[in-house]
């Protein structure tokens, strides 16, 4: 039901006899919110459950940002196991006319070059656009299944 710190601790304070309350550090704190309400924190270390709030927000950890960090943990987890687009999208076969246009654009001066990489990048650009969003979505879409 709760995470490892809590269960760390709580193992520590049958040793102990009692938890320093004024010893818990932020990333200790941040880790117990994750599963435990203020109530439990506060019986854990045997303070009132104001006391666990008024360290919380003294160290800005609020219960929003428990959400926002579950939700990147749960994209970040999916989107380990999407491969990139790009190797969605490599060509699986040599074109004989993509070699002649790359043998073409060799014949062009600098200029000529420029020109050309700039015409092909703007929809390339609002393209990529459109990928990146899409994957967000897909990733996002997934980590809110998962919640279900």
């Amino acid at each position: 039901m709760f995470n490892e710190i809590y269960y760390k601790l709580e193992t520590l304070k049958k040793m102990k006899g009692k938890l320093d309350w004024d010893a818990i550090t932020y990333s200790e704190l941040f880790e117990l919110f994750k599963d435990c309400p203020d109530s439990i924190i506060a019986s854990l270390y045997d303070v009132d459950t104001k006391e666990v709030k008024k360290k919380r927000y003294k160290w800005n950890i609020k219960f929003q940002d428990i959400v926002a960090q579950h939700q990147i943990d749960k994209i970040k987890k999916i989107s380990e196991s999407v491969p990139p687009y790009k190797s969605r999208f490599e060509p699986s076969v040599e074109s004989d006319k993509a070699n002649m246009v790359l043998g073409l654009f060799n014949e062009l001066t600098k200029e000529e070059q420029n020109y050309f990489i700039l015409q092909l990048s703007e929809p390339m650009n609002r393209l990529n656009n459109v990928f990146n969003y899409a994957e967000m979505m897909f990733l996002y879409n997934e980590a809110m299944k998962s919640e279900d």
